[in-house]
């Protein structure tokens, strides 16, 4: 145990007044030169304090980081090495003695002196210089004192203000008196220190490192120095120094050792394992938390779990707060934090233009009108089985599903073949085009399983466009989502402009490579799809009428299938699709399109057209009545043995002839002359017989009727 005298006590660090900058160590209680002005105002003698060519001893508890300079802003304290306690109330000589007998026999002051004001000054020196750190730290640390000393209960007056200014300095007073000859020990400031200094935020030393990190690098370069668990908050030796022997002389923050002994309290991870360390760590951190982040201009995105997802800032500066420990606090000189800076990095490094799902495109960045957006679909296909499948194998309900699914069976090869190309080319994330499939058949007979279930479970999911293509949506995000548009016996509306905009879109979705894609509160945007439209309807008239205007120009962009009508069971067909569907979906990755399916490279397969549903969407069309109407006047016009092989005309005059006979006088009245336009311009693309265009006369569009039609090319693709 150290006692004082006055060869062994230790000096404090002091100023020749309060204007110097540079300080010098000297012992206020020895400090005998008299220079001490008598006779003057408090004023006075604060002028006198301040006055340059005052030589006199100011003295501080605290040693600044520049041992040499006064302590200030710029100079902050990292040792303590007395604590100062001011009372301004005046004490009388008769009152000392009472008041001191309030001093804990535990904590004792080591001497006490006289101010200029008759007050009173205490001051405890420490055994050992006690390292302080942050400027909350070391007031917490002041704030334990005042309360384990019990300063308020001593004397009256006490200046709090004083107390805590770290800056301070008081002048050398005068009738210096031990009061007690040993000094406070480390021991008991450590334990007060570190009491405080636990709940201190250690970040603005330096980057904080998750622990278990440090210790794997530590126990690398430093084998064996550190005892015990290597964990935050845990006590050891300060394992770098080598010199270093103290067991309980440092303390492991999650930014560095804090430190009881040494030339400095706080040592840096960068300072301990060098800058390149720390800078390696910083760049990984950096680069895990916003490898998944991408910037709009406006919003983030965020991948979880697999999915893409829009953050606001807030939400953003969160998780990267809470996930990978990147702080939004600013260290003493910094203008921006580190999430700032990691917020500043994603906006240079990880900017787009918008956001967008491109279905079954691989890219995570994809490239579209010269932009650049990140791909957000969700929609993902069926993963294959690993070993090639023969038909049948390892989906033999799926197989006797399909195998009698059609009527008549030749159409199974073109299903396929549309099925086997569309998930080829999507698995290879390079998706193309292909035609509108329609499923039509009696109820029960599984269409819905078919689109929804089979197709729906291949690519990935599906979505019903029935509102998108009669034009009642606006808003599509979900459409273009997914790979798989189904309409369900969804009958077009009995308006003609709603029907025309139906086929409008059927024949757009196969010949169209972007679309407008208009998510709510977004920008719309075009956007590439490539995916398919399956359309199932029932067999009766009403529900026939979903099957679009089959014009020639519409034909080569549609299937259709006619399904079989059979006893058919659907009970265990749920677990056989979820057991089947990826053997089965191995089987089309693998299949190769028979030859009298093989189309051109627009679409890659031949359109199939049952006939029995060429004559139906022929019979449900709005030019199958006046197909009949130009029927009847053909008969009646060349019954009239004075009529040549054909007639003549353009629409006005076809009107005419028309009304001349009285059978259908009544019938052609509601037609005006434009519309017939259109239904003759309608029929001759369907490729009606005896009907053809001639070359035009003048503005006249002229029309050619044969008395006798032969079929057009012979095809089986003529719907009439």
């Amino acid at each position: 145990m150290s006692f004082l005298t006055e060869s062994n006590s230790a000096p404090l660090f002091c100023l020749e007044n309060l204007t110097s900058s540079q300080v010098f160590q000297s012992k206020p209680w020895d400090y005998r030169n008299g220079t001490r002005p008598c006779g003057i105002d408090k004023e006075a003698f604060r002028q006198w304090c301040a006055n340059p060519a005052t030589k006199h001893l100011f003295y501080s508890g605290f040693e600044g980081a520049n041992a040499a300079m006064r302590v200030s802003e710029n100079n902050p304290p990292v040792f303590m090495h007395a604590l100062v306690a001011d009372y301004d109330a005046v004490v009388r000589p008769g009152e000392r003695d009472a008041f001191l007998s309030r001093i804990s026999p535990d904590f004792p002051p080591n001497y006490i002196c006289e101010t200029f004001s008759k007050g009173v000054r205490l001051v405890w020196l420490f055994r050992r210089p006690i390292p302080v750190f942050s400027k909350k730290v070391t007031e917490s640390f002041l704030a334990k004192l005042k309360k384990e000393l019990c300063l308020k209960k001593l004397f009256p007056g006490l200046d709090e203000e004083a107390l805590f200014r770290t800056g301070q300095y008081f002048q050398c007073g005068h009738d210096w008196t031990l009061l007690h000859p040993t000094p406070l020990s480390e021991d008991i400031l450590h334990a007060w220190l570190l009491a405080v200094s636990s709940k201190a935020d250690w970040t603005v030393y330096g980057d904080a490192i998750p622990i278990s990190k440090i210790a794997e690098e530590v126990e690398r370069r430093f084998p064996g120095r550190w005892r015990g668990p290597f964990e935050e908050g845990a006590r050891g030796v300060r394992f770098w120094d080598d010199a270093a022997s103290n067991p309980t002389s440092a303390i492991v923050r999650s930014s560095g050792m804090q430190c009881f002994t040494g030339p400095k309290p706080f040592v840096t991870w960068s300072e301990i394992l060098g800058r390149r360390f720390v800078e390696d760590y910083r760049a990984n951190t950096t680069g895990a938390a916003i490898a998944r982040v991408w910037f709009d201009g406006r919003d983030y995105w965020r991948e979880v779990d697999g999915v893409w997802r829009l953050f606001k800032k807030p939400d953003l500066g969160l998780f990267l707060r809470v996930a990978h420990g990147i702080s939004d606090e600013r260290r003493r000189g910094d203008n921006a934090s580190p999430l700032d800076r990691v917020l500043n990095q994603i906006h240079q490094a990880k900017a787009i233009d918008g956001a967008a799902p491109f279905v079954y495109i691989k890219e995570q960045v994809v490239q579209c009108n010269g932009k650049h957006y990140l791909n957000i679909a969700r929609s993902r296909l069926l993963p294959p089985a690993e070993e090639p499948q023969a038909w049948g194998q390892n989906f033999p309900w799926l197989a006797q599903f399909l195998d009698g699914f059609f009527d008549p069976p030749e159409q199974l090869d073109f299903m396929l073949s549309w099925l086997a190309y569309a998930y080829q080319q999507a698995y290879r994330g390079k998706p193309r085009n292909g035609q509108v499939s329609f499923v039509a058949g009696d109820v029960d007979q599984g269409k819905t399983f078919f689109s929804n279930g089979v197709c729906g479970g291949l690519f990935g999911g599906h979505m019903d466009a029935s509102d998108y293509l009669l034009g009642e949506s606006r808003f599509n995000k979900e459409l273009f989502e997914v790979g798989l548009w189904c309409v369900d016996d969804t009958v077009p509306s009995s308006d003609p402009k709603k029907q025309q905009l139906y086929s409008a879109m059927l024949k757009k979705i196969p010949a169209n490579y972007s679309f407008q894609y208009h998510p709510k509160f977004r920008d719309q945007l075009m956007l590439p799809w490539s995916g398919r439209v399956i359309v199932t309807c029932n067999a009766d008239p009403e529900s026939i009428r979903i099957l679009p205007d089959t014009d020639m120009s519409l034909l080569d962009k549609i299937n259709l299938f006619k399904i079989r009508t059979a006893r058919r069971n659907f009970s265990g067909a749920a677990d056989a699709l979820k057991n089947e569907l990826p053997f089965f979906a191995r089987f089309l990755l693998d299949y190769q399109i028979p030859e009298h399916c093989r189309g051109d490279n627009r679409f890659g397969v031949k359109c199939y057209h049952q006939d029995d549903l060429i004559e139906e969407a022929r019979q449900s069309s709005r030019t199958a009545g006046f197909a009949e109407l130009i029927e009847v006047f053909r008969r009646s016009y060349f019954s009239n043995s004075g009529q040549g092989n054909d007639w003549q005309g353009n629409a006005t005059e076809l009107k005419q002839a028309m009304l001349t006979d009285d059978a259908i006088r009544p019938l052609v009245e509601s037609y005006t002359v434009d519309a017939l336009g259109r239904l003759l311009g309608k029929l001759e693309s369907q490729q009606y017989p005896g009907l053809s265009r001639l070359p035009r006369n003048g503005l006249s569009r002229l029309w050619c009727l044969e008395k006798t039609p032969t079929p057009a090319h012979g095809t089986a693709d003529c719907p009439f």
